[in-house]
C-alpha cells in the first residue's frame, strides 16, 4: 500500500506554477470593471467541481503570499479582486501564461497606473475624470483581446475538426 508523502499532497512550486498556469488558460477570466468610477480588477477561475476549485485555490495560496481568494461554491468560481492581491498573481502568471497573457499585461497597465495614481494623490479623491477614461481603454483592450482569442479557438477547432464547422 502506498503512503502519501510531502510531494504527493503537495507538488513542487515549478509544477504548482505550470499547473495553475495551465488551468488558468484555459478556464481562467480576466477582467476589470469600472463602477462607481471605481475600477476594480477580476482574476477568476471556473470549474463545475467544487474540489478543484479548492486544490487550485491551495495551489495558488502557496504561490507568493496571494491570501485573499474568495471561492463561490454555487456559481463554481474562484475570486482574486483586491489591487495588491491580482497584482502578486499577474506578476507570477503574465509570463507562464500563453493565451491569456496580453489580458494579463493589460491588467498590469491598469495596476501600475494605479499606483502612480496612489503615489502622486493629492487630497482624497483617487480618480480625475481622465484617470476612469484611461482605465475604461484598458477595460476595452481587454474585452477585445478575449474576442480575439474567441476567434482564434474558433478557428483553429474548425480547422483541427472540419465536422464541427
Amino acid at each position: 500500500m502506498h503512503k502519501l508523502s510531502v510531494i504527493d499532497v503537495l507538488p513542487p512550486e515549478d509544477y504548482r506554477r505550470g499547473y495553475v498556469a495551465g488551468f488558468f488558460d484555459a478556464d481562467g477570466f480576466v477582467g476589470l470593471y469600472i463602477r462607481n468610477d471605481r475600477p476594480t480588477p477580476i482574476i477568476c477561475f471556473t470549474n463545475t467541481h467544487v474540489h478543484v476549485l479548492n486544490w487550485l485555490r491551495t495551489l495558488v495560496f502557496q504561490l507568493e503570499e496571494i491570501d485573499y481568494i474568495h471561492v463561490y461554491p454555487k456559481s463554481r468560481q474562484i475570486k482574486i479582486s483586491r489591487w495588491d492581491q491580482v497584482e502578486k498573481f499577474v506578476n507570477i502568471f503574465k509570463t507562464l501564461c500563453i493565451v491569456k497573457r496580453r489580458q494579463l499585461e493589460l491588467l498590469d497597465e491598469a495596476i501600475k497606473k494605479r499606483r502612480e495614481l496612489i503615489a502622486n494623490r493629492k487630497g482624497r479623491k483617487l480618480y480625475a475624470n481622465q484617470d476612469i477614461e484611461a482605465f475604461r481603454k484598458i477595460e476595452q483592450q481587454i474585452k477585445e483581446e478575449k474576442g480575439n482569442i474567441k476567434k482564434h479557438w474558433e478557428f483553429a477547432v474548425k480547422g483541427f475538426f472540419p465536422i464541427f464547422g
